[in-house]
Parts: structure tokens; C-alpha cells; sequence
């Protein structure tokens, strides 16, 4: 069983002296076996000070640890002053046999990126992580909403490699509407252990 964290209902606006190899909006790193799940939150990072090779910054979270989970719930809405040079919107770095679960709606519209092999969107740098949501991202009815940064940065949502695996919202939604099996991953809420 992992250790777990739940983090709702929360307004945080940070503010950082001198230099970070990881920084989170909510938590800098999550250490190894943890589950984190973050729901109705929104996130204000007045500076940023982790350097681009690190990937270290994350709107969330600056370092997902193996083995450890990190769920994005309900809604969720992260706003930067500056410029991610290193990292993504959501977490910084998702390291070997870590898992970042998104729902609910995930605001970046008000998020600054460089166009940088260290950036993504979402994760900046992933190394066999798994990364999946519920839903298609557009919030037509299908789960998960998506809300892009406002700036025409052209960036990939994770920034080295990979893509979220998008799911069904529900067992209900139509194959019409795209998107592989609700049930295909799913996150024991006791146990905190990936099921598929």
C-alpha cells in the first residue's frame, strides 16, 4: 500500500527565493510509492527557479517518483508569471513506473511556455511513465477538458516523448466518440494500485 496525500479545496500562491532543481506549484518532488491526488485546486507560481536542463518545474508537481501516482481531479488550474524553460504545466519530471491520472478540468490558458526540448505542455519529461485520462480532452460530454495555454507557444503536451492515453469517460460513452475503454486503466481507491 503507498502512502497517500489528498490535496482539495485549495488556493496556493507560491513564490520562490534562489535555485530549485525541482519545483511544484503544490510539491517540489513526490518521493517513491506515494499517492498524491489534487482536486479543485487552483495554483499561482509567482517565479520560477529551476534550471531547463532539470525539466524540474511542474505546475503541480516538480518530480513524480517512481512507483508513485499523482491524480489530477475535478478542477484544476495552474497560472505562472515568467516562463517554463524546463518542465510542464502539470509536473516536471514523471520518472520510471510513475503514473499521472488526469479528470475533471485542467486550466493552463493562463500558463507561459518556452518552445524548448526541456518543455511540455503537460509533463515536461517522462521516462516510462504512464500517463492516461478520462476522456478526449475537448469536455463535449466525453470527461476530461483540456484548456490549453493562451499563448501560440508550439510545444507537445509531454515534452520528450509520448502522449496521453486518452479513455472513455464512462462505460456509456459511444465508440463514435473515440477514445479506448473506460475500464481499460483504472486506480483502486484503497489500495492506490493500477488496475487494467
Amino acid at each position: 500500500k503507498k502512502a497517500s496525500l489528498i490535496i482539495n479545496h485549495v488556493k496556493s500562491n507560491s513564490t520562490t527565493n534562489g535555485k530549485s532543481y525541482y519545483q511544484g506549484g503544490l510539491v517540489g518532488e513526490i518521493g517513491k510509492n506515494v499517492y498524491l491526488q489534487v482536486s479543485d485546486a487552483e495554483i499561482t507560481v509567482s517565479n520560477i527557479t529551476t534550471t531547463n536542463a532539470s525539466c524540474g518545474f511542474g505546475g503541480v508537481v516538480g518530480h513524480l517518483s517512481s512507483n508513485s501516482i499523482l491524480s489530477i481531479a475535478d478542477s484544476v488550474k495552474v497560472t505562472n508569471s515568467g516562463t517554463i524553460s524546463g518542465g510542464g504545466g502539470l509536473v516536471g519530471v514523471a520518472s520510471s513506473g510513475s503514473i499521472l491520472e488526469i479528470s475533471g478540468t485542467t486550466d493552463l490558458s493562463n500558463v507561459t511556455y518556452k518552445e524548448s526540448e526541456y518543455v511540455g505542455q503537460l509533463v515536461g519529461m517522462q521516462d516510462c511513465a504512464l500517463i492516461f485520462a478520462h476522456g478526449d480532452g475537448n469536455g463535449n460530454g466525453n470527461g476530461w477538458k483540456y484548456i490549453r495555454s493562451n499563448t501560440d507557444s508550439k510545444i507537445n503536451d509531454i515534452g520528450n516523448y509520448g502522449e496521453v492515453i486518452r479513455l472513455k469517460a464512462n462505460t456509456t460513452t459511444s465508440d463514435a466518440q473515440g477514445g479506448l475503454d473506460s475500464e481499460l486503466l483504472k486506480i483502486d481507491p484503497v489500495s492506490h494500485e493500477i488496475g487494467y
